[in-house]
């Protein structure tokens, strides 16, 4: 016999329950489909295409369908260029075109249908139009390059918008973060792979791992990302689910120290920390891993400078006086520009000349390495203001606001003060989109996602059956 499922606070009746629950565990058939499509992609220019083409297969799902094409081509453009790479001139151009027009879609479907959470939507979309709206002046009376400009800004508006609508429309019938993360989880598991192959693993010019991705930076941001949903997700694993969630915890920490990536580092130790203060956690628990901390800290004493030593070679790199060494031309470049405009910026997302480029490509547009800093060189205090504005409104609705939650928005945030890919929407921008927008909607009481992944799916949890 199979016990009662526990009744949720939020539906109001069992049946309504199952009906209205997350997918169960979705390492089935679409992980399965995804997985096929991503190793079919690797095999040459030809399969590649195809992979790309065969994701119209999820095209029936509507929302939750352009959700996994979005995470595909987002991921497959992070691969090693030894692989065919969606970097190469067409795949890119088909891939944002591919972008544009689902997320276009989606948009058409918020506007058509009813049930679309469109109260919720409205108070994301309205600062974020404002964002824009200014962004679009921006672009025409200052950016030294206003095709590029508005071209990135209207790419970010679309692909965010119909990121928003496509979770809106699926997040009750499909958990896409437990999708994402087990996607995420099977790429992590390719890249382990480099640690026996260097010639694979590990980049050539500075031999730091990089895994399956095109460089060492780039896995930084994708282990930080898994990080992150490992921590969202843990409060939900049950039985077995729980040792593999710290076990990913854990190699994720190794795989960010091997690519050396500060960014990485700082970004899991930002998340952990919010997580830690944030968390379901009692408040004895903590002290007590307080306490743990405290005394771990009176152990290592003895031998602080040998663990300084260690520290030092990860963040100080290559000069020990100037931790901003391999960033301090971009960065005081990004400074000087916000002198010369402090109230408008710059130019959104473009090079700053001394004259006007009408020139329209897409290899033109630059992302800085620091939103924060970008945002006031680009855009002035003005335009920075304005994003602000829009980043908490996000954090502030968000129904999973309270507890570990915070971890993907703050995640976020983090990641883009060292690799700001935030308005990048032809690499890995979609999948920052998605785990905001899922952040948004997910609810944060109901434990029946959980419950499906250990019950149905994969029966972690013994306890169900006799």
């Amino acid at each position: 016999m199979e016990h009662a499922p526990v009744q949720s606070n939020i539906r109001g009746s069992r049946q309504d329950e199952k009906s209205a629950a997350p997918s169960a565990m979705p390492f089935d058939k679409d992980v399965i489909v995804f997985t096929g499509l991503f190793i079919f992609s690797l095999i040459n220019g030809t399969s590649l295409f195809l992979a790309m083409l065969g994701n119209a297969y999820w095209l029936p799902k509507k929302g939750e369908g352009v959700l996994k094409i979005f995470i595909f081509l987002s991921l497959r453009s992070t691969v090693a260029r030894r692989f065919p790479s969606i970097g190469d001139t067409f795949p890119s151009m088909l891939k944002w075109v591919v972008l544009l027009a689902l997320a276009g879609w989606m948009i058409m479907r918020y506007f058509v249908n009813r049930d679309t959470e469109k109260k919720r939507i409205n108070k994301i979309v309205l600062p974020l139009a404002l964002f824009c709206a200014f962004v679009f002046l921006n672009s025409m009376f200052v950016s030294s390059m206003p095709f590029i400009s508005l071209l990135k800004m209207v790419s970010f508006f679309i692909v965010f918008f119909g990121v928003l609508a496509a979770v809106a429309e699926s997040y009750r019938t499909f958990n896409c973060l437990l999708f994402f993360y087990f996607v995420l989880g099977i790429y992590m598991l390719a890249s382990a792979y480099g640690f026996f192959d260097r010639s694979i693993g590990y980049s050539k010019n500075v031999a730091l791992f990089n895994g399956i991705s095109n460089q060492p930076n780039m896995l930084g941001i994708i282990t930080a990302m898994f990080f992150s949903l490992t921590v969202y997700l843990f409060k939900n694993f049950k039985g077995i689910m729980r040792y593999i969630g710290i076990a990913g915890l854990l190699y994720s920490i190794l795989v960010s120290y091997g690519t050396a990536s500060r960014t990485s580092m700082a970004a899991i130790a930002v998340v952990s920390v919010c997580a830690f203060a944030f968390s379901w956690v009692s408040f004895q628990v903590k002290l007590l891993i307080f306490s743990a901390a405290v005394l771990l800290i009176c152990f290592v004493y003895p031998v602080w400078g040998e663990i300084w030593d260690f520290l030092e070679r990860i963040i100080f790199k290559s000069n020990l006086e100037n931790i901003f060494f391999s960033r301090e031309n971009q960065l005081r470049g990004l400074w000087d520009n916000f002198l010369k405009s402090p109230i408008y910026g710059n130019g959104f997302g473009a090079p700053v000349l001394e004259f006007k480029d009408y020139r329209f490509a897409t290899s033109l547009p630059v992302e800085n390495g620091n939103m924060f800093l970008a945002l006031f060189s680009e855009t002035g205090v003005i335009g920075a203001f304005l994003f602000w504005i829009f980043y908490l409104r996000i954090i502030f609705i968000g129904r999973s606001g309270k507890g570990a939650g915070m971890v993907l928005p703050v995640f976020v945030v983090a990641i883009s003060m060292g690799e700001a890919a935030f308005f990048s929407v032809n690499s890995i921008a979609a999948m920052y989109y998605i785990l905001l927008a899922a952040y948004i909607f997910k609810e944060e009481k109901s434990s029946l996602a959980g419950q499906d992944v250990n019950r149905r799916t994969l029966s972690y949890s013994s306890h169900n059956m006799e």
